[in-house]
């Protein structure tokens, strides 16, 4: 403090009229402790005006400035009520003071404190006392008192100045005017020195402070210095604070891209100047974690985004905001880059076909999109080109192979990067395939012959032959081992390594018969190929050679032994003294060998004894030989001879008057001599001996034979009657004697009633007939002058053989000058496998046979085959028995191939015309002919092996007449056809199942339909013939001779 304040106190005391007691002890003003004086506008200057008591009081007050009343007291209410205090009994009770003053209490005085005291506090102050009293009647009331002092405060030198801001607030918004006047007040007058801002002067001498466009440079607290000088120095002032309000200033932002990896966090700050402070940041389709941090007026706003997805890439506008002056607003844009993800790759599989252009895609979704393809396995050469497009965060790889080769087929593992992670990828599978081909064929034994020719291999015949076939493909193809004839399998067993496949076909103990092409057949989806191999077996020679040989003295003998082998065999004869024969003028060897066939060769060695006597006669043996082995077969050498005696092998009763023999030829004396069979019985009764052989002088039933019957007929026998029966051969040179049966045979009595019905037909039937039989016979006859041959009970053995000799001399044409037109289907030789011999009549024989792919047939099938007999021609009868058999079986296909196909004709297949004898093919006959057929049925059922065991066991009434339909059938195509069948017989119908029947072997047959009218009746005179014929066969149970 420059000076001192000095205070005068003018005590004035004011005693109320009705004060009953006078509470009042004493009144004082006590100053502070610095002296009787209260500094000017010191905060810590104090005056107390102290009110004392004479005793406890309930209640005090002090009043400022009270206004008088009528009696010239003052009016005391709580617009001028400094301060009260409320005692109660001595104990502290309610206290009320203002913000200038302060009470403080005693038990018997009030002291009023001035805080700050000044001028302005100069006043009356009165103390109102109040306290308890009682009446007379002992009620008690208030009774108050009051003392009045009047104050003044005031400096007898100088007062203080007293400076006030003027200003209409403290919130400026920038760019506004504002004015600031200084009010001053003290004595002597004060005036303004200067305004201070911040405690820096900006302007002195001046009491307004103006400004125009306030910025905000302009915030703070201003003051308003003042100066009063008397007899001294003395100064104060007084303070206002302005605060300037400006919009937003971004003083740093996020940057305008922010790149971020998916999955991590992303912080965008903005830092902001702004008056006021609460500022916002809004981003538009965002959300976001806010935080502000402020220091002053600068805020740093961060906006956080804890984890980061691939869908908040884009682009951002934000605004900022404090609601003074305008918004700011700026864009940011977020990346947020993720690893490759796959959305479509290639098939697992892949199947292309080699040579072929192959495109694998990668669709891609990544950021940034600049993905790599990596394989984790080798890729073969030439490499694949690549082509990459992007379109936004879609990646298209492209890889393609070009004309692709078996190379790239395997697995191949792929993955997909981008700086910011890898797609794992997965695994393809490319697999390049590719057409057959077959890497090598070839046979493998343990016994290999060499060739020159890589695709014939020689074997060893009953060796195991290993055929094996490699081939190379994708897909596996199927593979199908064949030859020209058959399949041996169509999907051979296989081994599978990798692309190669081998089938291996065992041949075990292969025969002479597996000589063939073997041809191997591989196929997949794409291509086919074949390979071929020719497999020759090798074998020891096969010789066939005549047991007997035979002729006059004087006569030609010749002896042909057939050699088959492979490779060809050295033919050699020798005598009984094992000496080598060589040609001279005794006897000529003749070896002429056929090696057509690539599987065999077949050498005739052809041995003649010019003119032979009884020095010839021995044994010639014929030996062969070649690498594989040799093999010999001997004849015997000697004159003509009578048969060997023929054997009865059963008599049978047919019916009551007809008996069955039945023998077994023998040796027929001769080499090129042919024997017939003489069949005798006799009642017992009528035997002149009973030492059971048949002689000539006996009374014989008689039945002549032709060379080719093992069993006959003997009719007109009585019934009930036994019999004796016997069988001799006869040839050029006499007969045998009888052989007789073991035992004694008798004609049973038949029972009248079985197949009654059959039999009323067949007599009906006959008696239609016999009138047709009869006129056509005669026409027949008597127009075509044929001859009637009949034979009769004392007909001679050399009648009977000049009979066969006149008939075969009518066969003047030799088959091999035939020339057959329009010939049906040729067949190679080569294909054909004849088996076993079934029959012979007129030296025609018929075979069973095996054919491959005949005619509309594939595979192998069961046919037969007619030929010509193969026989030595040693003399003229027998050459012209050999050339009408072979005119007879060139008839039979010319009439084969006009019938062509009937469901009851056997069916003609082919023929071999070419390089050999005349073969005809036809359909064979599971079940043989008729006649064995019904001798087989009927036989006991009791016997264990059947000779055909899928068939019924009796000859029933229902098979005999789907025969009769089918015969008739036959017969009916035959007229129709203009055929007469003329060798009506059982023989010549064949059964091929319980339920077919068909007509066959047309040797004899003739073809009309060029003749002259009438021959109609002869077809229809033949059909009548054969049906008759074959319907009393079926009703008696067994065949019978030439109608």
């Amino acid at each position: 403090m420059d000076g001192v304040c000095y205070c005068c106190m003018v005590l004035i005391v004011v005693f109320s009229a009705d004060l009953i007691v006078s509470p009042v002890h004493s009144y004082s003003i006590t100053t502070p402790d610095n002296g009787e004086f209260c500094t000017y506008g010191d905060s810590d200057t104090v005056c107390e005006i102290v009110c004392t008591f004479k005793e406890n009081f309930y209640s005090a007050a002090w009043y400022m400035q009270g206004p008088a009343d009528s009696d010239g007291g003052y009016t005391y209410d709580d617009s001028n009520l400094i301060g009260s205090e409320i005692l109660a009994f001595n104990d502290e009770g309610t206290k009320t003071v203002n913000s200038t003053h302060d009470l403080k209490v005693t038990d018997t005085t009030l002291t009023l404190r001035i805080q700050s005291a000044n001028s302005i506090y100069t006043a009356t102050y009165t103390c109102v006392v109040g306290v308890l009293a009682s009446d007379d009647n002992g009620v008690r009331y208030m009774s108050k008192t009051n003392y009045s002092q009047y104050l003044d405060i005031s400096d007898p030198y100088m007062n203080r100045p007293y400076v006030s801001v003027t200003n209409p607030t403290t919130d400026i918004v920038e760019n506004d005017m504002v004015t600031m006047n200084c009010v001053v007040d003290g004595l002597p007058t004060p005036t303004v020195r200067e305004w201070l801002h911040d405690g820096v002067t900006i302007i002195q001498d001046d009491e307004v402070l103006v400004f125009t466009n306030i910025s905000r440079e302009a915030s703070g607290g201003y003051q308003c210095v003042s100066v009063s000088l008397r007899d001294g120095h003395s100064e104060t002032s007084a303070a206002h604070y302005i605060n300037v309000l400006y919009g937003a200033i971004v003083l740093s932002e996020p940057d305008k891209t922010i790149t971020v990896a998916e999955g991590d966090y992303v912080t965008l700050v903005w830092v902001v100047d702004s008056n006021p402070t609460t500022t916002d940041i809004t981003l538009t389709g965002l959300t976001t974690t806010q935080t502000t941090t402020v220091t002053s007026t600068i805020q740093t706003i961060t906006h956080t985004i804890t984890s980061v997805s691939r869908d908040v890439s884009g682009t951002y506008t934000w605004y900022i905001s404090n609601g003074v002056g305008t918004v700011v607003s700026g864009d940011v844009t977020i990346d947020v880059q993720y690893q490759p993800d796959v959305t479509e790759p290639p098939d697992t599989t892949l199947t292309v076909e080699v040579n072929s252009n192959v495109t694998l895609t990668w669709v891609v979704d990544s950021n940034p999109a600049t993905s790599t393809l990596t394989f984790t396995d080798d890729i073969p050469t030439p490499l694949p080109t690549s082509n990459t497009d992007v379109v936004g965060y879609i990646q298209t790889i492209t890889y393609t192979i070009n004309t692709i080769t078996t190379s790239y087929s395997g697995d191949y593992t792929w993955s997909v990067s981008n700086g910011v992670g890898t797609d794992t990828g997965g695994t393809f599978n490319i697999d390049v395939q590719f057409g057959v081909s077959i890497t090598q064929l070839y046979v493998h034994t343990v016994c290999n012959y060499t060739t020159d020719d890589a695709d014939v291999y020689y074997v060893v015949e009953d060796d195991d032959v290993y055929i094996v076939c490699e081939t190379l493909a994708n897909p596996q193809p199927t593979v199908e081992l064949t030859t020209d004839t058959h399949t041996l399998c169509d999907t051979c067993t296989s081994s599978v390594s990798g692309y190669y496949t081998n089938i291996t076909y065992t041949l075990t103990d292969i025969n002479r018969n597996g000589s063939d092409v073997y041809t191997c057949t591989a196929s997949n989806t794409l291509t086919t190929d074949s390979e071929s191999a020719t497999i020759v077996v090798l074998f020891v020679p096969e010789v066939e050679l005549p047991d007997k040989a035979n002729g006059n003295a004087g006569e030609q003998v010749i002896i042909t032994c057939t050699v088959t082998s492979q490779p060809v065999s050295t033919v050699t004869w020798y005598n009984d003294n094992d000496e080598q024969l060589e040609d001279s003028e005794l006897f000529t060897i003749v070896t002429n060998t056929d090696t057509t066939s690539p599987y065999q060769t077949v050498t005739d060695s052809i041995f003649t004894i010019e003119s032979i006597d009884s020095s010839y006669y021995g044994n010639y043996t014929c030996s062969a030989s070649n690498t594989i082995g040799d093999k010999s077969e001997t004849v015997s050498v000697s004159g003509n001879e009578l048969p060997d005696q023929p054997t009865i092998t059963a008599v049978e009763t047919e019916s009551t008057s007809v008996l069955k023999v039945s023998w077994t030829a023998g040796y027929a004396g001769g080499t090129n001599i042919k024997q017939w069979f003489r069949v005798a019985c006799i009642a017992i009764s009528d035997m002149e001996d009973t030492d059971g052989i048949l002689e000539d002088e006996d009374e014989l039933i008689e039945v002549n034979t032709n060379y080719t019957d093992t069993s006959t007929f003997v009719e007109d026998l009585q019934a009930d009657t036994l019999y004796m029966c016997g069988v001799k051969a006869c040839n050029m040179l006499g007969c045998t004697l009888y052989h007789s049966s073991d035992g004694q045979t008798e004609c049973e009595t038949i029972d009248k009633t079985e197949n009654l019905w059959l039999v009323l037909f067949i007599v009906a039937v006959t008696v239609l007939c016999v009138v047709v039989i009869v006129f056509i016979i005669i026409i027949y006859v008597i127009r075509n002058n044929r001859k009637v041959i009949q034979f009769v009970d004392n007909v001679t053995d050399e009648d009977v053989y000049d009979t066969i000799t006149e008939t075969t001399q009518t066969a003047e044409v030799i088959y091999d000058e035939i020339k057959l037109e329009n010939m049906c289907a040729e067949y190679r030789r080569d294909k054909l496998r004849l088996k076993t011999k079934t029959d012979e009549r007129c030296k025609i024989e018929r075979w069973s046979a095996t054919a491959f792919d005949i005619k509309d047939r594939p595979g192998r099938t069961d046919i037969s085959v007619r030929k010509v007999a193969d026989i030595k021609i040693n003399d003229q009868i027998a050459s012209r028995v050999v050339r009408a058999a072979k005119q007879k079986l060139n008839n039979e296909l010319e009439i084969l191939k006009k019938l062509a196909d009937n469901v009851n004709i056997v069916e003609l297949l082919a023929a071999c015309t070419q390089q050999g004898p005349l073969f005809i093919l036809t359909e064979r006959a599971p079940f043989g002919n008729l006649n064995n057929y019904m001798s087989t049925s009927t036989e006991s059922t009791t016997s264990n092996t059947p000779v055909y065991g899928n068939i019924i066991q009796r000859f029933n009434d229902k098979i005999k007449m789907k025969c009769m339909m089918d015969v008739a059938n036959g017969a009916l195509h035959l007229s129709r056809m203009e055929i007469a069948h003329c060798n009506v017989k059982a023989e010549t119908v064949f059964v091929f199942s319980e339920d077919v029947f068909k007509i066959g072997d047309f040797e004899f047959a003739l073809d009309i339909s060029d003749g002259p009218t009438e021959h109609p009746m002869v077809i229809i005179y033949h059909t009548v013939c054969y049906i008759l014929c074959v319907c009393v066969c079926v009703c008696r149970g067994h065949s019978s001779e030439m109608f």
